[in-house]
């Protein structure tokens, strides 16, 4: 069950593998599209913070290289996509015709655009919607990313007829085409065995599957992006998180039109909304394909990446899920819904009765396939286990149908929030805080953190967890605040809040401090709540650091009692609530204490027979170090 937890919690580091392969891959052009017209000759760059970047262009080639720097490639919002997809599925082709609003949100004129596809799709043609001289002239030069799974990003360098003021918006009309077919080569180049690189690469439009995911894996429709590479820390994972956040609000509207030769798909689901198909068989002894059809209204992007699948697939239904079955496993989704069944009351207890929509899983091409998550959707390889073996990956993936937010901390957070207490509930609480330990590392280095020379505080704060688009943030340290809420506030409190959730009336940051505020108002964490969420949503100072100070028991009035002062210090950035605990011969006092950053405070508390033990924190705090501070107390009866 831990594997397959830390599996369903890892979709957004499927990755972690990857590294960038060397030299750019021949686009080879779709029958039905047009050989690719070129406007400038290809050379080699990267972004303009590689110190190994070339600086002059090789020497059989022209010395015109386009001078994209990293400003320019941060400047640029897609506000809309209207995407025309045509695929070729029997030879991994695929020829889109785009309609593009681009804003310019930097505060300097651009007099080019960068936009980027993957390295197996060539630019054709580039036009601006309303202009007399409408087509563009651009230079399309291949850039090391590893947002993409061949480690490469084809970059067209638009030149501008005029510069692009900042807040101004352009219209613009593309056309590009090529292949996509899977690729494993970037995870296989640092030693990742064939089998577990596809795995996790395996993006592809193929004859039976057709499934991309999009930026960060493949980049099938145009980005404007900062090249980043995996070795680079979390470069990458904060680049894919920040074009996800700047393009939430971008419209999105897709028509979706596939030859199919062999077996029908039946089923596609488009940024995560599943969509029938309309098929028109073709005529197979005239060489006829015939005919898959379906579209995605306009809409809003939100926090994702925009997505494709297409297949066939067998629809089995059963407690708040519909699943998308490959033939032959139809038996095995009925674990899955019997898994629901076993967690479900949790859900409900915590969330509400009803889901507010069902649980779509979409069986991938291979039981080992990486698993990846988008809106209500899973999409996994099916795996023939036990009900009980699935349960806790489950209690995760149907959290998102009975809790919606558009909030990432928030949606991600309470789904993993309730894995945990799943987890909590088949163990026990200590299992359930340990496994959520094994993340706090990762967190604690991307927090600010003190001048590691001087040893002085950050000085400034990283953005607060309400707009942080880290994945480590609005996963891990949010179900660390959802765990704290609910030490502070109560569980019938917090579940009170979470029942009333709309995500419709969430327009404003201070929504859901709100709703808790009403839920808690007879709870004795009350008043604190408002400060804990300037600490610890709205702003991020980092984290705290504890450490027991110092123990000092005495006897106390009553025969047989002992007061205990306990000094607990914390040299962390941030102010931290936490209980202390000591424990006797006869029982155990718990009572919450309040540090401040680089402070410290003490607490006395009467206990009942010679004090043995003192803890600080029980883990539900999230520290720079340790998260669970004990230490044992000597006490020497007084000489008479």
């Amino acid at each position: 069950m831990k594997i397959l937890f830390a599996k369903q919690c890892s979709l957004a580091c499927v990755l972690a593998f990857a590294t960038t392969l060397a030299g750019a891959q021949q686009t080879t052009p779709t029958p039905e599209s047009p050989a690719p017209q070129h406007h400038g000759t290809v050379v080699f760059s990267r972004s303009d913070d590689d110190p190994a970047a070339p600086k002059t262009a090789p020497e059989n080639k022209s010395s015109v290289i386009s001078q994209v720097t990293d400003a320019d490639r941060n400047a640029i919002t897609f506000t809309r996509y209207s995407l025309d997809v045509h695929l070729h599925p029997a030879d991994h082709g695929i020829a889109v015709r785009a309609q593009l609003d681009v804003r310019n949100d930097s505060d300097h004129a651009l007099k080019q655009l960068p936009l980027q596809l993957s390295s197996t799709l060539e630019w054709e043609q580039i036009r601006l919607v309303g202009s007399p001289s409408s087509e563009l002239k651009f230079v399309a030069t291949p850039i090391a990313s590893d947002a993409d799974h061949t480690g490469l990003l084809n970059e067209a360098a638009v030149q501008l007829p005029e510069p692009l003021a900042p807040e101004a918006t352009l219209h613009l009309d593309l056309v590009y085409s090529g292949t996509i077919a899977q690729d494993a080569k970037r995870l296989e180049q640092i030693g990742t065995p064939p089998k577990v690189a596809q795995s996790s690469d395996w993006d592809q439009i193929s004859p039976d599957f057709i499934g991309l995911r999009g930026f960060g894996n493949v980049v099938w429709y145009p980005v404007s992006s900062v090249p980043a590479r995996l070795g680079d820390g979390d470069k990458l994972f904060a680049e894919v998180g920040e074009t996800k956040e700047r393009q939430q609000k971008a419209i999105v509207d897709i028509n979706l039109t596939a030859e199919v030769s062999c077996s029908a798909p039946n089923i596609a689901i488009l940024n995560g909304t599943v969509k029938p198909i309309q098929f028109t068989p073709g005529d197979a002894d005239n060489h006829v394909p015939g005919i898959a059809r379906t579209q995605l209204a306009a809409g809003p992007l939100l926090f994702q990446t925009l997505s494709l699948f297409m297949a066939n697939r067998q629809k089995l239904s059963g407690n708040s899920i519909d699943a998308y079955a490959r033939p032959g496993d139809e038996g095995t989704v009925q674990s899955y819904i019997a898994a629901a069944a076993l967690v479900s009351p949790l859900l409900r207890s915590w969330l509400g009765d009803t889901p507010k929509s069902p649980l779509s899983i979409f069986d991938l091409s291979s039981p080992s396939d990486a698993p990846f998550e988008e809106r209500q959707t899973l999409f996994t390889g099916l795996q023939t286990m036990a009900p009980e073996q699935l349960a806790a990956p489950m209690s995760h993936s149907l959290a998102h149908a009975f809790f919606q937010s558009p909030r990432p901390w928030l949606n991600e957070g309470v789904a993993h929030f309730m894995a945990s207490l799943w987890t909590e509930q088949t163990h026990d609480r200590d299992t359930a805080l340990a496994q959520l330990d094994e993340q706090r590392g990762a967190l604690a280095l991307v927090e600010p953190g003190e001048d590691a020379a001087t040893g002085a505080a950050p000085q400034a704060q990283g953005p607060g967890l309400i707009a942080n688009p880290n994945a480590i943030f609005y996963r891990t340290k949010a179900t660390y605040v959802l765990w704290m809420l609910r030490s502070l506030i109560g569980d019938t409190a917090l579940q009170n809040a979470l029942k009333l959730y709309d995500p419709a009336n969430d327009t404003k940051d201070s929504y859901f401090e709100d709703l808790l505020m009403k839920a808690s108002v007879a709870q004795p964490g009350h008043e604190e709540l408002h400060q804990f969420f300037e600490d610890w949503v709205y702003h991020d100072p980092g984290l705290p650091d504890l450490s027991i100070a110092g123990t000092y028991p005495s006897v106390a009035n009553v025969p047989g009692t002992y007061l205990v002062a306990v000094d607990v210090t914390n040299t962390g950035n941030a102010g931290a609530d936490v209980p202390v605990t000591v424990s006797s011969t006869n029982t155990q006092v718990t009572e919450r204490l309040f540090i401040p950053a680089h402070d410290h405070a003490v607490r006395r508390l009467l206990i009942q027979g010679e004090p043995t033990q003192v803890q600080v924190n029980d883990g539900v705090v999230p520290e720079t170090t340790a998260t669970v501070h004990v230490e044992q107390i000597h006490y020497t009866q007084p000489t008479k």
